[in-house]
């Protein structure tokens, strides 16, 4: 039998888009959108296939929001988030983006340990602008008062096209 806080990270299908946007919507995580960068997402699941974990990415030009990062409530603390957001991160230093920004409600502390820092949405760079999540802030947190948004600074990537040290 399994162990089990047992799980496997894959690439998210088109067939996992039901699962995910009912995680998120446990979590009260907004779906809107997903199904445009489901390409670019991942889910954890259990031995029986269900989905238990997932995070996104949605590339806008050199930079990227991460979106959708959620656990199912009795799978937290399994290290499941950590792996779907490693993945994600994976495949950001495989695409040579130059950041990674994200918005965050409870889970400041999470993200930090990933080496995201605080950073206003206001002061991200113009190409975040085309997110849904970034235009609809003003609306969902008009004082900025309850979303957090933070950022992550990748090194370029060289002639070699290996990230270089900042």
């Amino acid at each position: 039998m399994p162990e089990p806080d047992a799980y496997t990270v894959r690439a998210a299908t088109n067939a996992d888009l039901p699962a995910i946007e009912a995680l998120l919507e446990a979590a009260e995580l907004p779906t809107r959108g997903l199904a445009g960068c489901i390409e670019t997402c991942f889910v954890a699941a259990d031995a029986g296939g269900v989905i238990i974990a997932a995070a996104g990415l949605e590339p806008y030009g050199e930079v990227a929001l991460l979106r959708s990062v959620v656990v199912r409530q009795d799978r937290r603390g399994t290290g499941a988030g950590d792996a779907v957001v490693r993945a994600a991160l994976n495949l950001v230093g495989e695409m040579g983006l130059d950041g990674l920004y994200l918005f965050s409600v409870k889970a400041t502390g999470f993200f930090a340990r990933f080496g995201f820092e605080m950073r206003p949405h206001r002061r991200w760079p113009r190409a975040m602008r085309a997110s849904l999540q970034y235009r609809q802030m003003d609306r969902w947190d008009p004082k900025n008062e309850k979303i957090t948004g933070m950022a992550l600074e990748l090194p370029p990537v060289d002639q070699s096209g290996q990230k270089a040290p900042r």
